[in-house]
Formats: structure tokens, sequence, C-alpha cells
């Protein structure tokens, strides 16, 4: 349910929860409805680490901290080293596409300036 997750995330109408799947207790929709919802707003950082922790083999090593300091927030991901060339992509495309992303989703939520930085 990713379209779901997006148009959520971005101002549009969820559709419909379907009933769960027979792979676990929960939905993946409950799962990131709830991760992504802070006090009714968009979470920058766990909108990251939800498109990280979908990228790469291990997701179960992904680290993702953040820090803000007034209206500007510093995203930093870490990752194993063997996912970090999914994370970034092609010419550093992919990770292009999750900054460009999560400021807008930052935006939203009243934070001026943010960083997305990858950790060795």
């Amino acid at each position: 349910m990713p379209i779901g997750f997006f148009k959520k995330l971005f101002g549009g109408e969820a559709p419909e929860k379907q009933a769960p799947s027979s792979r676990g207790a929960s939905s993946e929709a409950d799962a990131v409805g709830g991760a992504v919802e802070v006090s009714g707003e968009a979470d920058p950082k766990a909108f990251v680490e939800y498109i990280v922790g979908k990228l790469v083999s291990a997701p179960e090593s992904v680290k993702v901290e953040a820090q803000r300091d007034g209206d500007s927030l510093t995203i930093t991901v870490a990752c194993d080293k063997g996912d970090m060339g999914r994370v970034i992509g092609k010419r550093g495309k992919t990770i292009g596409a999750i900054r460009s992303l999560a400021i807008d989703a930052a935006g939203r939520v009243g934070i001026r300036n943010l960083q997305v930085e990858l950790q060795d």
C-alpha cells in the first residue's frame, strides 16, 4: 500500500484499509500509517526510515537519527556498506529523490531546512 502512504503524506485521500494479509498480524498499511504520523502530521524521519528500509536487503540494520535545531532538521542514515550503493543509486539519483521527498514532507510540518546525510 505505498500509494496510500504517499497520498496520506502529501495530502490526498488515503484508500480504504484492506483486511490484514496472511503474512502477519497487521497489514503493511497499518504499520506505515502508524510510523509516519506524529500528532497528525507527517514525520520526515519516519518517512526516510521507511523508504530506506524498503530499499536495502537488511532493513533491520538501518539506523536513522534526527537532530533538530530550531527550524532545521538533519537526518542521518546508516546502513550496511553493501546496501549503501542501493541507497545512493546511479549518480546519486535515489538519494536525491529521497531528499526531495523528505524536504517536501518537512515543509508541510514547518521545517525550513532539511539535510539527509549518509553515514559511512
